[in-house]
């Protein structure tokens, strides 16, 4: 039997990957199958005998237990299902950023949380950007700034007036439009420990690395957030942080963008 035939029979049905879980968490015999899972004795015998004929399981007396190789079965699957609910909940973030998310994985977004724009609530992802800078407690953060808006203007403003170091990189074309003067802008200006940097052709993402959070944004061409997500996952953070630096190092320091 090859791999592929053994992944469809354990999609086949619903009650196989149910009655493997239960074999897994505890050595049961098959009427406690048919009574705890509500599942026919025909169906039950016939499960244990195609789970033992690919060694997923093995009978010791009464009782039917899952076999290293069983666990290691029902392990991938719930990796699989655990990466389709990510695609199902990040599927309009991860869709919009396109290229812009290369290296991310499953592991990275695990227990990511997921804001995206809906037709009553069009701001919503900048709104939750914004909150969460207000509140979050960190002495630094990298962030990467593809349009400028009051959103991003109250945050910065708190980061700043709370003497969090900063270093950000914003779009050229963003930061002409706005002006100088403008609040996301404006602390540079103000505060020694705001650096901020100039790129041009910034990619459509916004991302923030403040302390141990992690948050990225999916803009479509118009400039507008379609999706922000947060997470605190060590390997997020460090494909945040290293893509920050790729950007970084093609950006001018605003004193000489302004010379």
């Amino acid at each position: 039997m090859t791999p592929r035939e053994q992944v469809a029979y354990l999609f086949g049905s619903s009650n196989r990957p149910t009655l493997l879980r239960a074999l897994h968490e505890d050595p049961r015999r098959p009427s406690e199958l048919t009574t705890d899972y509500d599942v026919s004795r025909a169906t039950v015998q016939r499960t244990l005998a195609g789970f033992c004929e690919r060694d997923w399981t093995r009978r010791d007396g009464h009782t039917y237990r899952t076999t290293l190789a069983g666990d290691l079965v029902l392990e991938r699957y719930d990796d699989l299902l655990d990466a389709a609910h990510l695609v199902d909940s990040t599927g309009d973030l991860l869709q919009t950023l396109g290229a812009s998310a290369r290296g991310l994985s499953t592991e990275m977004l695990a227990d990511a949380t997921v804001v995206t724009a809906e037709s009553n609530r069009p701001h919503a992802p900048f709104e939750f950007y914004r909150d969460y800078l207000l509140d979050v407690d960190v002495d630094h953060c990298l962030s990467v700034v593809p349009v400028t808006n009051d959103f991003y203007g109250e945050a910065h403003q708190s980061l700043a007036e709370r003497g969090v170091d900063a270093s950000v990189v914003v779009d050229g074309a963003a930061l002409d439009a706005a002006g100088r003067d403008h609040p996301a802008v404006a602390p540079a200006h103000e505060t020694s420990g705001f650096d901020l940097s100039v790129v041009e052709e910034c990619p459509p993402f916004g991302l923030t690395v403040a302390g141990e959070h992690v948050l990225l944004g999916a803009f479509d061409d118009s400039g507008h957030a379609q999706a922000y997500l947060v997470g605190r996952n060590e390997s997020l953070r460090d494909w945040g942080e290293e893509r920050y630096e790729t950007l970084a190092s093609r950006a001018t320091p605003l004193e000489a963008a302004d010379d």
